[in-house]
């Protein structure tokens, strides 16, 4: 059977091949393991650093404090040691994936508990955060317009309206990559979605693959992938990643969680900017676009996009409501500051006015929640509460500018 360039499903992401780790990246995964565990002997058992030896109550935290007072002296300096040691291993394990990152979150977990950094009370508690909670509740409301395909619909509607030629494709797919963001919080379904699509209109322009490659073809597929990722930190809920990163934030603020709008008035104008830039330079400078690239190439490309638009048939009641939930919930996320319903608050009354049998949209079955990244999610919590119960960051920050000359008593 020929190949067919135009055929979506050509292009779904269960059939591109796996890429294969690399010599070095296998040796990563290899020596990883035991080069974690060579560092966390080392560090809590045979380490001698003497300004963990004699930790001064200046500067620390409140929590830092209560964990000071409650272990005494001896008993801090060896907390401090043990997160250090735990906060070195997890790097390297995350670094060289020599397990799978939710196991080393694991891993994390159990050892902050084990060797006394915090209590576990605080470390398993970390599982119940708001943005935990955000976090899965997102990949309900994501699920939902997955499932009823309105996002695809979108996708496919857009691009047939306003990419008439190469520049309206280019724009097209950033508006869509940025609508999509702002209802999708799994950047994997984005490229899921989009995928098909932005890879038939590559070759609609000439990039069928093998030899027939072009700059328009380069442009699209990076363009895409780029602003699939970019996209997404425009917005709290675009991806696990941002979630997890508002989470950090709240926490070095001492905030029980992070505000919508606080996170989007200065990332989504930077997202776009990065994104225009990034256009600017790879249809300009880097893969400039021909004159033959800037135009279809085969003739009824664009119709078979109209086809597979037109299979979905025409807008289901459940589509509609897939629409006026997440808009509802958008809306109540962007006035935040004038009903006081947290994000976390609002994506739940979106997930369980989603989930109502027989009112709703989906079933239990048809949400797609990736619990290997909220274990992950929940390993880099509890790793951040075992740091300020610590005060380890403080004491490494004083000690590095003490280092340097610069102290308390420094003129600037």
């Amino acid at each position: 059977m020929t190949f067919d360039p135009l055929d979506m499903n050509n292009y779904r992401i269960e059939k591109l091949p796996k890429m294969q780790k690399s010599g070095f990246e296998r040796w990563m995964s290899i020596l990883g393991g035991p080069l974690s565990v060579v560092m966390f002997v080392f560090i809590y058992w045979f380490s001698d650093i003497s300004f963990l030896n004699e930790i001064s109550s200046e500067g620390l935290s409140a929590t830092a404090l209560q964990r000071l007072q409650s272990l005494g002296a001896d008993g801090f300096s060896r907390i401090n040691y043990a997160m250090l040691a735990i906060f070195v291993a997890a790097i390297i394990l995350w670094i060289t994936e020599a397990i799978p990152n939710y196991l080393t979150s694991l891993l994390v977990i159990l050892s902050i508990v084990l060797t006394g950094v915090t209590t576990e009370k605080t470390a398993f508690a970390q599982l119940g955060h708001p943005v935990m909670w955000l976090n899965i509740l997102s990949f309900i409301l994501a699920s939902m317009l997955v499932k009823t395909q309105v996002a695809k619909r979108f996708a496919l509607w857009f691009v047939l309206r306003f990419g008439k030629n190469s520049f309206g494709v280019m724009i097209s797919f950033i508006v869509i990559n940025l609508v999509l963001s702002a209802f999708i919080s799994a950047t994997t379904a984005k490229a899921a979605i989009l995928l098909p699509i932005f890879m038939v209109v590559a070759a609609i322009y000439g990039a069928t693959g093998g030899e027939n490659r072009n700059n328009f073809g380069r442009n699209l597929v990076l363009q895409n992938l780029f602003q699939i990722n970019l996209g997404a930190n425009g917005f709290m809920t675009g991806s696990g990643a941002t979630l997890l990163a508002a989470s950090l934030i709240a926490g070095a603020l001492g905030e029980n969680s992070f505000g919508y709008t606080k996170w989007l008035v200065p990332a989504l104008p930077m997202s776009i900017l990065l994104i225009l830039i990034a256009w600017f330079v790879g249809t300009r400078l880097i893969f400039r676009l021909k004159p033959e690239e800037k135009k279809p190439c085969i003739d009824g490309g664009m119709e078979r996009l109209r086809q597979e638009l037109h299979s979905l048939g025409p807008m289901k009641t459940e589509e509609y409501k897939a629409v006026a939930i997440f808009v509802c919930v958008l809306g109540m996320w962007a006035t935040e500051t004038l009903h006081g319903i947290s994000p976390t608050s609002v994506a739940f009354i979106g997930a369980v006015v989603a989930l109502i049998p027989k009112f709703g949209v989906v079933k239990w079955n048809d949400v797609d929640i990736p619990w290997h990244l909220l274990l992950f999610s929940a390993g880099a919590y509890t790793l951040g509460a075992g740091l300020d119960a610590s005060g380890l960051p403080g004491i490494l920050v004083a000690e590095a500018f003490a280092a340097i000359g610069i102290t308390a008593q420094t003129p600037f």
